[in-house]
């Protein structure tokens, strides 16, 4: 340990995490501790301890779907690392604010697009059904960009696969389209489920 130049940490243990963070620092003030933390309230008590970097799993999560989209939008690649790139530089503030607009001036067009999040309910018509059987991009007009399933995401999934009762979807799409799926799902946007 006296000769590290770098210390990363990625337990799912939150107190765990706090315990080795600080010991770390205590032995060595100068070592970079780089921590994987779950959810962004740990960040700034994680940095109090020592951390050099706190890498929330909720916001790289966020991150990546956002991405996925500007890809799927043909947005240029080096624009869209400039952009993670500034999340990540500020702490990942612009997505810690609820703000609405905030992209409007990097990416205009998102500015009429929303990402949100939506239960499958059990009784839904769409459980059991594939993706490519709900048509939703031709019907509906919106993309499924990710499922969380049990704790784990299933990113940009495919025709194939199937749709669950629970599952959560992550879409993107005009506020009226996405208005259109509401008898089939449960709107989770003001829950911080994912």
């Amino acid at each position: 340990m006296p000769d590290a130049r770098i210390v990363v940490v990625a337990t799912h243990d939150p107190i765990a995490t706090e315990m080795i963070v600080s010991a770390v620092r205590k032995l060595s003030p100068v070592v970079r501790i780089i921590v994987r933390t779950r959810f962004m309230h740990e960040i700034d008590e994680l940095r109090k301890l020592g951390a050099n970097e706190v890498i929330p799993e909720e916001f790289e999560t966020s991150i990546e779907i956002f991405t996925r989209v500007l890809r799927y939008y043909l947005v240029p690649e080096e624009e869209i690392d400039a952009f993670v790139n500034q999340i990540r530089n500020e702490n990942y503030e612009m997505l810690r604010r609820r703000a609405t607009g905030r992209f409007d001036h990097v990416m205009p067009f998102l500015s009429v697009m929303e990402v949100v999040t939506l239960r499958v309910p059990a009784d839904s018509p769409w459980v059991g059904r594939t993706i490519g059987e709900l048509k939703l991009r031709n019907i509906y007009g919106i993309t499924i960009l990710a499922i969380k399933r049990g704790g784990r995401y299933i990113h940009h999934p495919d025709a194939n696969d199937v749709v669950k009762a629970e599952d959560v979807l992550v879409v993107i799409g005009l506020p009226e389209d996405i208005k259109k799926i509401g008898p089939f799902i449960q709107n989770l946007r003001d829950k911080n489920l994912v």
